[in-house]
């Protein structure tokens, strides 16, 4: 068993996402004091916090490969076990077709030469389900 991953132990958790200015000055305390969380439980709310910050739309939208590499390497889950398995069938089952859809109307939508017939399409799409719903009831 790896000593890291015994209860109680203690480690530094890093200030990810966390704004300069809240980041509290711990250079005059010793290690013992800058300790701010420990053991598994610890850690693992820390990753959870630190990952809970959304990405900057305006710049990059991370594209599928770097989402794929997120799932098979990223800090959200221990490199092996459950939690990783899970991680790496949600970016299969879930976020990889929700993201090609989303890119694929963004794509879309980016110009309104290829807006406007989309958004044709799309609006006698949502009509379409309506009336049978509505035929339905």
């Amino acid at each position: 068993m790896d000593e890291l991953d015994r209860a109680g132990d203690t480690r530094r958790v890093p200030w990810v996402g966390v704004p300069a200015d809240e980041v509290p000055d711990v250079s005059g305390c010793d290690a013992a004091e800058q300790v701010v969380a420990g053991g598994r439980i610890g850690r693992s709310f820390s990753r959870l916090v630190a990952g809970a910050h959304p990405p900057d739309i305006w710049d990059d939208r991370p594209g599928l490969a770097k989402l794929a590499a997120y799932a098979r390497h990223g800090a959200g889950a221990p490199e092996n076990g459950p939690l990783r398995t899970g991680q790496i069938w949600w970016f299969r089952l879930v976020c990889l077709p929700i993201t090609t859809w989303a890119y694929w109307k963004a794509w879309a939508l980016e110009r309104p030469l290829r807006g406007a017939p989309f958004l044709i399409v799309q609006v006698w799409w949502w009509l379409l389900n309506i009336a049978v719903f509505f035929h339905l009831l």
